[in-house]
């Protein structure tokens, strides 16, 4: 079996709570491109790097991690459903370029305060969930 084929068919990657203190810690991610849903929820990952190689993610969810800042997704164009809920982040910024993103779940951060005015890049946006900031 040729492990490239495989690698390019690999459409879903889940690792709930392994332990993971990076995103790059998953081994062989760049090897996914055509990976459409990455799900890391319950790890200790704090920042949002390695992805540059998944230009064809649709689904990310980064939720109960330690993340304190939203960086490293703008070239993900064709993401459509983004879940940071129950993280550490406290600024509503580096969004743009999340042209597709369609449901954005914030729920459960450190957010106090919401500007709009750096809202440019809420195009597609139907579902938006702050619940509970603290």
């Amino acid at each position: 079996m040729n492990v490239d084929a495989v690698d390019m068919e690999t459409k879903e990657v889940h690792a709930y709570g392994a332990g993971l203190e990076s995103i790059s810690a998953v081994v062989g991610l760049q090897r996914f491109t055509n990976l459409r849903s990455l799900s890391l929820h319950g790890n200790h990952i704090s920042a949002i790097e390695g992805l540059d190689g998944l230009h064809h993610l649709e689904n990310l969810n980064l939720s109960s991690n330690r993340i304190r800042k939203v960086e490293g997704i703008s070239h993900l164009s064709k993401l459509k459903v983004l879940d940071l809920s129950s993280n550490f982040i406290e600024d509503i910024q580096g969004f743009g370029g999340l042209t597709s993103l369609v449901r954005l779940v914030l729920a459960h951060n450190h957010i106090e305060k919401l500007s709009y005015s750096r809202w440019t890049w809420v195009c597609e946006l139907v579902f938006l969930d702050f619940a509970r900031f603290f």
